[in-house]
């Protein structure tokens, strides 16, 4: 017996994953491919075959949609269409607009395949659909069967099946004509880990002991059963937005998605934001200022199946949530610079070997203390302070105070000059909850 001769199916719903299926329209002029033509086909059952006595259709005008000159060329005989059932050509019927043809009941077990052939003005409109199988006739006294999947949260798959019908017994189950494994009986129930298999769509078959070839062809979803974990790290909030970083995940070629409400709200009203890679900060604006909100992320797979593409989504993460900063500046009274200093310093020549490659010289500095003064004790974990063109970070001093103090250096002789003071808030030591900055230029002096 030669596998691989079982055709897709259509693929069935999640149930415990978010599946959105998305249906391309085609812009195909030269050897596209099937998928030119896959989803105009009517007639085709719901597990890809097809049946003799019914009959497939194609619109010509979809065609033409999905390939603008189409019905132009074919009017005008450089382009022909027509059905190849294993070798033999048939040629449909063009009946008000539509390509019409029966299936015949001989051609059980053949293939059908729908190929547009030709060129007109410089375009190949050369194109074909996927083969559908025409179903046999079941012989009198043949193996009835009936086949069930089950797959709990961690992605163990149960399988049971059981012979309705005739004399026949199991032989193997089939995972996409590859994975097998061995049964018997009138009845089973086989179980396996459908992690060693890639997220998306699979085909799970029988075969019986009378020579029924992948007997019940039956479609299930592989999911995702690994779930990301967030927690306040993740995360740093400012008035109006929040960085998020997509924490590490294992899984290949997965997105990582976040949701995001505000505390308390149900989960409908939530806003979805991604992809994210792992490890990469993303930044989400929009927010309101001293709000608290909820996030919860999920991975998810685009897969296609059928022609057709779908979402797969795993479960969903624990939930926390961290609070945007406040939209008022810090609370500050004044701001003075004192205790300014100008000392002159000798750098060292610099030395290669015996080389000389820099001269020695003298700086010029202004060492100062910085003093910010609160209105009240601003509730926080912190502030940072800027006050030197020379230092380009901020310095952070911790606690909840009303009176902060710094020192910082100034290059030159800078008494007397004036220094832009920057300072802000952080309101929580996981997760930021900064404050918008308060500038001030303020006089540098003894």
């Amino acid at each position: 017996m030669v596998k691989g001769t079982k055709k897709s199916v259509i693929a069935i719903t999640l149930v415990m994953a978010l599946v959105c299926s998305l249906m391309f329209s085609y812009q195909v002029k030269a050897g596209g491919g099937y998928d030119f033509v896959e989803n105009l086909v009517d007639g085709v059952n719901s597990d890809g075959t097809v049946t003799p006595g019914k009959t497939l259709s194609i619109d010509a005008q979809k065609l033409e949609n999905s390939c603008s000159g189409f019905l132009t060329a074919y009017i005008k005989g450089y382009v022909e269409v027509y059905w190849d059932v294993d070798g033999e050509k048939r040629v449909p019927e063009f009946d008000s607009g539509v390509f019409k043809i029966k299936v015949r009941d001989e051609d059980g077990g053949k293939n059908y395949c729908f190929f547009v052939s030709g060129s007109y003005n410089d375009v190949n409109y050369n194109n074909n659909t996927k083969d559908y199988l025409v179903k046999k006739a079941s012989s009198p006294g043949a193996a009835q069967a009936s086949l069930d999947i089950s797959i709990d949260k961690k992605g163990m798959a149960t399988v049971t099946g059981k012979i309705t019908s005739g004399s026949a017994t199991f032989k193997y189950l089939w995972v996409d004509n590859s994975g097998r494994y061995e049964i018997s009986g009138t009845t089973f129930t086989k179980k396996f880990d459908t992690t060693n298999y890639d997220v998306g769509y699979h085909e799970l078959s029988v075969e019986l002991s009378d020579g029924s070839e992948f007997y019940y062809p039956k479609v299930f979803p592989t999911g995702i059963y690994t779930k990301p974990t967030i927690k306040a790290s993740n995360f740093e909030t400012y008035a109006k937005k929040v960085i998020f970083t997509c924490p590490s995940f294992k899984g290949y070629n997965l997105d990582c998605y976040l949701q995001i409400k505000k505390a308390g709200e149900k989960w409908s009203k939530a806003k979805t934001y991604g992809p994210f890679s792992a490890g990469v900060p993303q930044s989400i604006s929009k927010l309101k200022p001293g709000t608290k909100y909820t996030f919860r992320s999920f991975l998810a797979k685009k897969v296609k199946y059928g022609g057709k593409d779908y979402w797969i989504t795993g479960a969903f993460s624990n939930e926390t949530s961290v609070k945007t900063g406040p939209k008022a500046k810090p609370p500050i009274k004044s701001i003075t610079i004192s205790k300014a200093v100008t000392k002159k310093h000798w750098v060292k020549p610099k030395y290669e070997g015996f080389k000389l490659v820099a001269d020695g010289f003298w700086v010029t500095d202004t060492t100062y203390t910085v003093t910010i003064k609160m209105k009240k004790k601003p509730g926080v974990a912190g502030i940072y302070v800027h006050a030197s063109s020379n230092s380009p970070l901020y310095k952070y001093i911790k606690g909840n105070k009303k009176v902060y103090k710094c020192t910082f250096t100034l290059g030159g002789k800078a008494i007397g000059k004036k220094s832009t003071v920057q300072v802000y808030t952080k309101g929580n030591k996981t997760y930021g909850c900064y404050s918008p900055i308060s500038k001030k230029k303020v006089k540098i002096r003894r």
